[in-house]
């Protein structure tokens, strides 16, 4: 018995040991649906900074798929001007109806997105739809939108993303058409905020959730 004894001890003493640490989460692969109707606080904010962004396609000709990539927040102001068009004015009083501006560098395509990024050296005009990569904070590539912030119950937080809504322009034009999608916020928290994205513009494509988490780059 004394061999048998002998050989169990040493299995004990090599085996390898496991680690009691719970997984690193992977923000694109726990990132699920949440339900397409109003929950979010009138008192709950979107905070500036840097998050994992995750866009989920449900619809359009790639259902399933998914693509992850950063979006940088930063908080508007009245002294804002574009550095490509400095003659431009914001519109007065307007951060509080948009109250963040940011980019983003996600994969369109991989989600059937209706989003055009025009070529970063083709000359653009100031009533062109912004990259969604632009940091110019009168033609930011995102921009953070409050429907209703009068009406108690009904406020809601809106992402436009490469629109012709992204001018931040005080120049009298409005723009609801074209391409670029909007992300309707659903549930914010501490960690970040979630919801459903669809087409904002007039052209149709892939629609679904995002999910995004805040981070340090």
């Amino acid at each position: 018995m004394q061999p048998l004894v002998a050989l169990f001890a040493g299995m004990l003493v090599t085996a390898p040991t496991r680690s009691h640490r719970p997984p690193r989460a992977d923000s694109t692969s726990s990132c699920g649906p949440v339900a397409d109707r109003l929950r979010t606080a009138d008192t709950a904010r979107i905070r500036s900074g840097a998050y994992r962004l995750t866009m989920v396609a449900t619809t359009g000709h790639i259902i399933g798929r998914r693509t992850s990539g950063v979006l940088q927040l930063w908080p508007t102001g009245t002294l804002d001007r574009s550095p490509t068009w400095p003659g431009e004015r914001p519109p007065a009083g307007d951060t509080a109806e948009v109250p963040l501006y940011g980019a983003t560098d996600i994969d369109w395509q991989a989600v059937g997105a209706p989003v055009e990024n025009a070529d970063p050296s083709a000359p653009r005009k100031s009533t062109d739809e912004p990259r969604t990569d632009s940091r110019d904070p009168l033609h930011p590539g995102v921009l953070v939108l409050i429907q209703n912030g009068q009406h108690p119950g009904s406020r809601q937080t809106v992402l436009v993303i490469g629109t012709l809504s992204n001018r931040r322009v005080d120049d009298g034009k409005e723009g609801l058409d074209g391409v670029g999608i909007a992300l309707w916020v659903r549930r914010i928290t501490d960690a970040g905020f979630d919801g459903t994205w669809k087409n904002w513009g007039l052209l149709v494509g892939g629609s679904g959730y995002f999910c995004s988490t805040r981070t340090r780059i």
